[in-house]
């Protein structure tokens, strides 16, 4: 949400479906914000028959084949299998106690025996994160409030305090450890997911240590930060190299078209888009689409715009308190996040710029 913190991220267009020898994207934007894009290219690269192609929770490229749901789902609810057996729409949700926005929970996962037979493994897993971070990052934004300019002007400066400070309270709220027993039977953390992001489900896969079984995994998180779609067991295979596919048109529903144009002929080094652009992306494959594995690579950052509303709670001391003891602000927060939490995801949809 600055330029200092330009970034890549990598994202596995898990559902994707492409027919032919030509894939298309849809780029938006819906909020108050400035989105800079600097690229957005495709990797792709060819599925194993009966498999797929994964990223692992390290960044590299894994052909998965034998890929099983879990047979048993448990968690503080109860059985949550039906949410978490196929890729779909249902996800298991949790909510926060009120008291601690960094209080675990665990998902108890049992794979069948077939799946956990001799060779590497890897939990797949599909999820995105619930609103926690945004609330945090919005409730940042509100106390800084008028100042808001300056703070972030301060860290395009080279001030690593803030940048610091919020990886502190990400640090503290943490990915999704999945957990392996030990030979005394303690449950001991053997890999995470981490995705911030509340929107999108990214799937990743978790290696397992060589001759872990996998047959019993426990998931460990925070309580409401993360959704999860799906977790199966996969035998993971050869590394893999996607092959990047650069942008090769670009065409302008709303925006600033000579732009976009320049950007994709290389004459300017990003695409800025405004509240209501709108693109559209194509690419060329080099085979048919339904052979393929697809993935965003995708480089920018945002500007979030702010809002009148927020400048009310401006507070230099509530600020510091949330970078310089983010523990007990998490436990501070907890119940003013408790009650908007069983509508927030609706005021998150509302508050786009565009429908």
């Amino acid at each position: 949400m600055a330029p200092s913190l330009e970034a890549t991220d990598v994202d596995a267009l898990w559902r994707a479906k492409v027919h032919s020898r030509t894939a298309r994207l849809r780029v938006t934007n819906e909020a108050l914000e400035t989105h800079t894009i600097r690229q957005a290219n495709l990797l792709v690269a060819p599925r194993p028959e009966h498999g797929r192609v994964l990223q692992t929770s390290d960044g590299r490229f894994v052909e998965a084949t034998d890929i099983h749901p879990a047979r048993i789902c448990r968690a503080a609810e109860g059985d949550c299998l039906p949410a978490v057996h196929a890729s779909d729409d249902l996800e298991r949700v949790s909510v926060t106690d009120g008291h601690d926005l960094a209080t675990r929970e665990t998902v108890d996962l049992t794979f069948a025996e077939q799946a956990t037979s001799a060779g590497t493994l890897g939990l797949v897993l599909e999820a995105r994160q619930g609103f926690i971070t945004t609330f945090l990052f919005y409730q940042a934004l509100a106390y800084m409030g008028h100042k808001a300019g300056n703070y972030l002007a301060t860290m395009e400066q080279g001030d690593e305090s803030i940048r610091n400070h919020a990886k502190d309270l990400h640090h503290i709220l943490g990915g999704i450890d999945v957990q392996l027993r030990d030979a005394r039977g303690a449950w001991r953390t053997v890999g995470s997911y981490a995705e911030t992001e509340p929107l999108a489900r990214e799937v990743q896969v978790v290696p397992l240590p060589a001759g872990a079984s996998g047959e019993q995994i426990r998931l460990v998180m925070a309580r409401g930060h993360f959704r999860l779609g799906y977790v199966a067991l996969a035998h993971l295979g050869r590394e893999v190299q996607p092959v990047r596919i650069p942008i090769a048109r670009i065409t302008t529903k709303a925006g600033n078209a000579t732009l976009a144009q320049q950007w994709l002929a290389g004459r300017a080094p990003q695409l800025v888009t405004l509240p209501g652009d709108e693109h559209a992306l194509e690419y060329d494959l080099p085979e048919d689409g339904e052979r393929l594995e697809f993935f965003l690579e995708a480089r920018g950052f945002y500007l979030e715009w702010m809002r009148q509303e927020w400048l009310a709670e401006e507070s230099d001391w509530k600020l510091a308190g949330l970078f310089l003891r983010p523990s007990s602000a998490l436990r501070d927060l907890a119940p003013a996040y408790k009650r908007v939490e069983p509508r927030i995801e609706t005021l998150f949809w509302e508050s786009r710029y565009v429908r």
